[in-house]
């Protein structure tokens, strides 16, 4: 067998490439300069593997030494910030044991921060919150799902204002709790504002309540109008005087209530009155069926601002036979 020998780097440093063949002519030309070129790329390789193994990395800064002067000023400077913050801040263990509060959460219960650790601070909330507020904090840490809890909290002068609680769970790799961090925001004056709004609604609704009883007593016909001429309320001696549901009468449902010879000079004035923003007062005749004579009574509308078409309807004339000769036809509408 003949064999051919091709070193790797500078005095076979990086060793050898051997190739052999039996037959007698090997190696030829061709494969001669094939295996020299294969011995360079290899040596080239090979330097290169060994240039970047020899390479140190560069310095990572996070590997270098802090300083204990250094250190003490970051946590000087956390502290600060954590102090300084609007809010009062805390942090619980993973069972919810308080082990640390900021010193605006020292300052609003006047307590230490040795008073309230651990489950003392439970005594800083309102007594009706409190059944409440551990239900929710048991939740809160079973579930691991955070969210905003509302509850009164008693300052160091003994009053209690409305708080929001929020927190947030630090969680390792498998998801286990480590620490829960959380913040207290005062939210008196909106609680203060909701209950203002509340009291005004509840005074309004009252107010509504007692100016429809007064409308529904008035012994006159009350009615109102959209912008369109349209009824769109009217009241309870509306509805007994026509002897009709209300949902027979409003919209335009009232022209059938009308007497047909009136429609038309009717509609016409109304349109008139409510096109030009003009309140006019004329005479109208209104069916009544629940008249045990079927008759007719004349009535004068008086439609008042500031939201047009509200009147009352009075009667002005004795009453008249309704004519048998006039059948109770649909008015056509304006």
């Amino acid at each position: 067998m003949n064999l051919l020998r091709c070193p790797l780097g500078v005095g076979a440093s990086l060793g050898e490439i051997i190739a052999g063949a039996s037959r007698p002519d090997f190696p030829d030309a061709i494969e001669l300069a094939k295996l020299k070129i294969a011995s360079a790329q290899t040596s080239l390789a090979c330097r290169e593997v060994r240039e970047l193994s020899d390479r140190r990395p560069p310095d990572d800064p996070r590997e270098k030494p802090i300083s204990a002067e250094a250190l003490a000023e970051n946590e000087w400077r956390l502290h600060l910030t954590i102090n300084t913050i609007p809010a009062m801040a805390w942090s619980t263990t993973p069972d919810g044991l308080l082990d640390f509060c900021n010193q605006n959460f020292v300052d609003y219960v006047g307590w230490t921060a040795e008073e309230i650790g651990g489950q003392g601070f439970w005594p800083i909330f309102h007594p009706d919150d409190v059944d409440y507020l551990l239900a929710a904090w048991q939740e809160i840490m079973a579930t691991k799902r955070p969210r905003p809890v509302e509850c009164r909290m008693r300052r160091a002068d003994g009053e209690c204002r409305w708080f929001v609680l929020r927190q947030n769970p630090l969680l390792d790799a498998q998801g286990n709790v480590i620490k829960w961090y959380g913040v207290g925001t005062d939210i008196e004056d909106r609680k203060r504002a909701e209950a203002a709004l509340e009291t005004a609604q509840a005074a309004l609704r009252a107010s509504e309540q007692n100016l429809d009883l007064i409308i529904n007593s008035l012994p006159v016909l009350v009615w109102s109008a959209r912008p369109d001429g349209s009824a769109d309320f009217i009241n309870r001696s509306w509805r007994d005087y026509a002897g009709e549901p209300a949902d027979k009468i409003l919209e335009w449902g009232f022209l059938d209530l009308y007497h047909p010879d009136d429609v038309p000079q009717m509609m016409e004035t109304w349109t008139r009155d409510i096109t030009h923003s003009r309140l006019a007062s004329s005479r109208r005749g209104v069916e009544s069926r629940r008249r045990p004579a079927g008759c007719w009574r004349w009535r004068r509308s008086a439609p008042t601002a500031p939201r047009l078409g509200r009147g009352p309807g009075r009667d002005t004339r004795p009453p008249r036979p309704r004519p048998t000769s006039v059948p109770a036809t649909q008015p056509g509408r304006a």
